[in-house]
This record gives structure tokens, sequence and C-alpha cells, in this order.
């Protein structure tokens, strides 16, 4: 009994559809309209940021002040020490000093010395100390002071170690170094300019004055809590000068073009003043960087969230539009193995639920049209089964009855009757109307018969080996047999040949042999008689077919031969219950 679509599949429930298109301009306007005001926010809060962040012109304008700074004390420095050289009034009235031959005259020269070196002084309140002094041999001799203004410390004062930002061979100027005067502590920058005198004395004039250039930054990193580090580099921008121990004397720092620097985890900026040398002010690169960093970081948060917020939507757009498309192509993949159960749909949009509708209509007609073609396709099969069946063998019937006829006349013998018997047996079985199939029991005994009825008539022996067991009582197709000895007996077989019947079963499957000891052929050569003698091949063709039709594609038939030994068919097909 056919089912309806209807009854076989089942009406799936009704739910609310919605359009694909709507809910895809509905995403991406609300995913857009998020983003636009995620960039409006970062871009306030950005400008805001660069509004503020004043870290590198304050750090710049800071350098400018120091650099200044030391312009100032190395200028004043520089005014004095020509004032005290030979050359000029300080250092004419002092080589008047040391040339004047009389005490009186001595004690008159060095007042007016002292009283013009005072004067000369009067508005430099930052000159710590003055010095004329002769070096000694070697840098690590203690000089001999000629004159100074304060007393100094005499057991650690030796210039010529200090460090040298610029030395012209003429005039030196040295870093910040603590002061050499005996009663200060204070740091101080200095100079040294060579002289002579008329007596022919070469000295050195040693000026210091005090710098408050690192105590002011000292104190400024500790109000703004940013930790400023101060160094002096000389021309070839090595450090002279450091106020942290990441940078060492000697250290060569590298400039870009703009005197910027990034070095030892520090960043900053540079300036060359007017006596050559370089004044360095310099931040961690984490307080440098830091309004940047908050800035990289603020905006690689709302980028991340942004992109995340964008892959979420494609994904489910994705998804959306991948996932049903992936289940129709299971269903299809399963339609093809021969599923024809109904495929529901993945999501509620009205365009895959069109889609998937049409898709099951298909499945429909498909299989009632396979149902319609394998009914017919059937009959077709049975039809002509039915037909070969009428035409098997009409000739040996003939033959038989003619064999009676004879024995009857000439012999009067038991050996009629047994004829009758075999006959009376094969005929009930040729014509009987009962279904086409029977036991595999039932269809040997029907073989062996007929074999010995051929007996009768041709010159040959058969032999049976038939295994016993359960799998004789098994259902069998008819006439699956009597074909295959009927090509032995008259078409393969000689004279006085053997025929050998062999049956047997094994894990479910039977496998009969039929072979003979004839004269054989070529397997390819006799194919080609048969299909030209389509009588020949009636047999042949009938048990493949029987063998299809009852036992589907787990049967098989299989004919070997040889010229000269015979020819051997095999046939194997699984046991079908009694």
């Amino acid at each position: 009994m056919q089912m309806g679509d209807g009854e076989k599949m089942g009406k799936p429930k009704k739910r609310k559809e919605y359009s694909l298109k709507k809910i895809v301009l509905m995403v991406f306007a609300c995913s857009s309209l998020l983003c636009l005001l995620l960039i409006i926010f970062v871009t306030r809060i950005s400008m805001k940021a660069m509004r503020e962040s004043k870290m590198e012109t304050s750090l710049k304008a800071t350098l400018e002040e120091v650099n200044q700074g030391f312009e100032s004390e190395y200028n004043v420095l520089l005014r004095l020490s020509q004032t005290m050289a030979s050359n000029g009034l300080v250092g004419e009235k002092y080589d008047a000093y040391r040339t004047a031959e009389e005490q009186y005259d001595k004690i008159l020269e060095y007042q007016d010395f002292y009283q013009t070196l005072n004067v000369a002084t009067w508005e430099m309140e930052d000159v710590m100390l003055g010095a004329y002094l002769i070096q000694g041999e070697s840098r690590e001799m203690t000089p001999e002071i000629l004159f100074s203004t304060y007393s100094t410390k005499k057991e650690t004062f030796q210039p010529e170690t200090l460090s040298k930002l610029v030395d012209t061979g003429e005039v030196t100027y040295h870093s910040i170094h603590q002061s050499y005067n005996s009663v200060r502590n204070d740091n101080v920058v200095s100079m040294g300019r060579r002289t002579s005198f008329s007596d022919g004395t070469d000295a050195w004039i040693y000026l210091e004055a005090k710098s408050d250039e690192a105590l002011m930054l000292q104190k400024r990193s500790e109000l703004e809590k940013i930790p400023y580090v101060l160094l002096q580099l000389n021309p070839e921008k090595k450090v002279e000068y450091s106020s942290e121990k990441a940078f060492a004397k000697g250290d060569i720092l590298e400039l870009d073009e703009d005197g910027r620097i990034e070095q030892n985890g520090y960043e900053g900026v540079a300036k060359k003043n007017i006596y050559g040398f370089y004044t360095v002010l310099l931040l961690p690169t984490y307080e440098y960087q830091s309004e940047i960093y908050q800035w990289t970081l603020l905006t690689g948060s709302v980028i991340f969230i942004s992109l995340a917020i964008l892959a979420v939507v494609a994904i489910s757009q994705i998804w959306l539009v991948s996932h049903p498309i992936k289940v129709l192509e299971k269903e299809m993949r399963h339609f093809g193995k021969g599923d024809f159960s109904e495929a529901e749909t993945p999501v509620q949009l009205a365009e895959y639920n069109q889609l998937f509708a049409t898709f099951n209509q298909m499945k429909a007609q498909i299989q009632e049209l396979i149902e319609s073609e394998q009914r017919k396709e059937k009959e077709k099969a049975d039809l002509e089964l039915e037909k070969l069946m009428y035409q098997i063998n009409p000739h040996f019937l003939m033959n038989a009855l003619n064999s009676i006829h004879w024995m009857a006349l000439t012999n009067h013998q038991k050996e009629i009757d047994d004829y009758v018997k075999h006959l009376g047996f094969i005929l009930s079985y040729s014509l009987g109307k009962a279904e086409q199939n029977t036991t595999l029991r039932t269809e040997l005994k029907y073989l062996q018969y007929y074999l010995e009825l051929q007996q009768m008539t041709h010159d040959f022996s058969s032999e049976f080996d038939i295994a016993e067991g359960e799998y004789l009582n098994t259902r069998c197709a008819r006439f699956l047999l009597q074909p295959i000895a009927e090509n032995a007996v008259c078409h393969n077989m000689d004279e006085f040949g053997t025929l050998w019947v062999e049956a047997s079963e094994q894990d479910g499957i039977i496998t009969i042999r039929i072979r003979d000891d004839g004269k054989g052929f070529e397997i390819s050569e006799k194919m080609e008689q048969n299909a030209k003698d389509e009588r020949k091949g009636i047999g042949l063709r009938y048990v493949q077919m029987t063998l299809k039709s009852f036992y589907g594609e787990e049967a098989e038939i299989k004919i070997e031969s040889e010229l000269g030994k015979g020819t051997e068919v095999t046939l194997h097909f699984p046991v079908l219950p009694a």
C-alpha cells in the first residue's frame, strides 16, 4: 500500500519566518553604528590627549633652561679668565706684583691687584674659586698654587684630572664636579686657561662657579615625580658627566638629526651649546612614552573591540548563510544513499524554508518514481524468466518420450518403470503450478534424475558429492543447475566422460560446483559463439538472470575451462531461510 506524502514524512510545525535580507541589513546597520560611536569616542579622547600631552615640549623647555644656565655660568668664567690673563686688567696687576722688586712696591702692587680682582668679581657671586697655579709634571701631581681667592682642598686639588668637555689647548671647560673650595661642597663648573707672565712663568688660571642645574633638576624630579637624568657630552658625544648610573663616563650616545636620544631604557633630547659640547636631558622610556602608551592602549583596545564585533558579525552571517547550505549538502549525500526522509530547515528564514520545502518535494517525487520503476523492472524480469522457462529443452521431452516408446516395445523391464518415475518427477517439477522457488535438496534431486535420464541416451557417468547440512533445506530457485548440466552433457563432454556435482556450505555461503572432463573451450570464443546463436545461450542467460533476481548482488557465477581438460562452473549464493 502506497503511503501519501503527509503520512510518510509528517508536516513540520509552522514557525515565524524572517527575511534573510532584512536580518542581514539590520545586523550590519547596528554593528556599523556601534563601530562609528566607538571611533567618535576614541577620536575625541585622542584629540584631548594630544592637546594635553606636553611631555616632549616640557622636556625641551627644561633642557633649554638648563643649557642657558650652563652657558651663563661658563660665560662668567670665560670673561673672568680673560681678565685674569697676563694681558688682561687683573693679569697685568698680578704680573706687576710678581715683578716688583722692593717690598713696599710689592705691597702696593698686591693691594692694587687684589682691589682690581674684587672689582672684577663684584657681580660674579657664583664664582667660588679663582687661582693661578703651575701644573706638575704629571696629572697625578698636586699643582703649585701661586694665588687663590679662597683656601683649597690641597689633598685633592688636581684640576688636570677633571673631565674635559672641550679642550682647545689654550682653554679647557670641565664638566660638573664638586668644588675645590675647602669650605664648600657645592656642585660647580670650572675652566682653565693657559697664560704666561713677563718673568717667563707659564701658569694656569683655574676658575670655578657654582652650578645649580643638577640641584634644580633633582628638586623638580621630587616635585613632579619624574626622574630626570642630566648628562654632559663632549663634542664626540662621549659622556663626561652623568647623574644616572645607567650612563657611565666614556659611554657614547647616538643622537638623531633632531637631537633625540633613545638608549639604555631612556629617551630624551640633547642640545649643543655655544662652547661645542652637549647638554642632555633624559627620562625613562616608560615615563617619556607614558601618554603615548596610554593612547596606544586605548586605541588598540577600541580597535580590538571593533574587530571583535565585526568578527562576531561576520561569523554569525557566515553561519547564517553556510550552515543551512551544509545541512542541505548533508541531506543530499544521504539522499544519494537512498535516504528519502524529510529534511528539516535548520533556521527559520523564508528563503531557506522555501528551498528545503522544494527539496523535500523533489525527494518525494523521486522516491515515487524509483518505486514505480522498480515495480516495472520486476514485472519485466518476471516475464522474461517465465518466457525463458518455457523455452528450456523442449527437445529433451520429445527424446524422453521417444525413448519410453522404444523401451516399452523391446525390453519389458523394470528400467522402464524407473525411467517413467524419473520422467514423471521431472515433468511434475517442470510443469507444476507451484512458486518458482523450491529447496536446494529438491533442486539437487531434480538434477540427479535429469542426469540419470540423460545417461539412457548418452554414454557418460555422473558423481554427486553433497555435503549433508541444514543448508539443503533452504529456499532455492528452480532450474538453477539443470541448464549448466545440460550444456556439459550436450555440448562439452565426449563419449564415456564423467560429470561431477559438488555442494557445500561455509559461513552462510553455498557453493555448487559442476565440472566435466570434456573437450573444454576458450572462454572468450565460447561467449562469442553463444552471442551469435541465441538458442545455445538461453540456458546460461537463464541461470545468470535467476541468480540476480533471486539472490541479488550477493550471488555470482564463475566459469573456468581449458582445452582438452574440461569445464568447471561454480555458483556462490547466500543461505536463505527455508
